[in-house]
């Protein structure tokens, strides 16, 4: 098989990747044994800020009604729109649309080890770039006995995205007008590998500490000169998840949340990120107030920002808005 065939079957795995993976679901919520409940809870998330804005729904739920001895199978699927806007020191806007799809499915057995596979699927036409790629985790809770809800786990992942560029178009020909055309590509493959410690010590808070360290196939300069807008690949919208968050080097993140007064959560977090590019760092924080409404409903305001080390830069901020709805 010719080189010009490989790519041409590559593209069409990353493009059907997202319905395969659906179908994979599907498939696999055919077979889980006994009859399926498939609880369901639905989550819409909006970010907002002057050069990005963000839209989130997702989804998620079991696969069956299993007993309390068996594994339980569980879902999940998201859907996101965002935009991002950026401008040159000429005055020149480049505006980009990233649309993602993500699925994935996973397992809990009784003794608390619980396993995902997800799979990502991102396209931001304006720069004809696709990305794609799946990631696994593997993760162990301890519960410890009593009536309060303490608990202590630990997960390690690993993910793979491949960032794709397509050129097409065409040229004159120097002798006479006629054109000819000119394809070509610009890849790059993005690896990351996660270490996450999460606890409950009491009732009232929680806590997750998470590093990320990320490796490429190649310089990432090389593979940035071809994108008229490189704004998505900072945002620090919750929406977007960490296939195209950045071309970092490595990340760190802390998590903590307070529960009061019966509904209430208050959640915080900050994380810093080197960037692999050019050596600066990225600070994120972020928090978000939640009150679980009636039986069902869980609402949520926040907002965060996005702050640069490079000298001149800006701090971004957001407005955040969640809506959850479980069934």
């Amino acid at each position: 098989m010719g080189t010009g065939a490989l790519k041409s079957k590559n593209r069409k795995i990353w493009r059907y990747g997202p319905c395969l993976f659906s179908a994979l679901i599907v498939t696999f919520a055919i077979f889980v044994p006994s009859p399926c409940a498939w609880p369901l809870g639905l989550t819409f998330d909006s970010s907002q800020s002057s050069s990005t804005k963000s839209n989130t729904l997702s989804a998620n739920g079991q696969l069956g009604d299993q007993p309390a001895e068996s594994i339980t199978y569980n879902w999940n699927g998201l859907i996101t729109k965002s935009t991002t806007t950026s401008t040159d020191s000429s005055g020149n806007t480049a505006l980009d649309t990233t649309t993602e799809l993500g699925a994935g499915v996973g397992l809990e057995t009784s003794n608390l080890i619980y396993s995902n596979l997800d799979y990502s699927y991102s396209s931001i036409p304006e720069e004809n770039l696709k990305v794609a790629g799946p990631a696994m985790s593997l993760g162990y809770t301890y519960k410890w006995a009593g009536e309060r809800p303490a608990n202590l786990g630990a997960d390690v992942s690993y993910g793979f995205s491949s960032y794709d560029q397509t050129f097409e178009t065409t040229v004159t020909r120097r002798r006479g007008s006629v054109t000819r055309p000119v394809v070509g590509s610009n890849q790059i493959k993005q690896t990351v590998t996660s270490f996450t410690i999460r606890g409950r010590p009491f009732p009232w808070i929680s806590a997750k500490v998470s590093w990320s360290k990320y490796s490429y196939s190649k310089d990432i300069n090389s593979f940035l000169q071809f994108l008229d807008n490189q704004t998505f690949l900072n945002s620090s919208s919750s929406g977007l998840s960490n296939t195209i968050n950045g071309f970092y080097e490595d990340s760190v993140k802390i998590a903590f949340s307070f529960y009061f007064l019966t509904r209430f959560e208050l959640y915080v977090s900050s994380a810093n990120s080197k960037v692999a590019s050019d050596g600066s760092s990225v600070a994120l924080k972020k928090f978000m107030l939640y009150y679980d409404l009636l039986e069902s409903w869980k609402v949520g305001l926040g907002a965060e920002s996005s702050l640069s080390s490079v000298p001149g830069s800006d701090a971004n901020r957001y407005a955040d808005l969640s809506l959850g709805y479980n069934f």
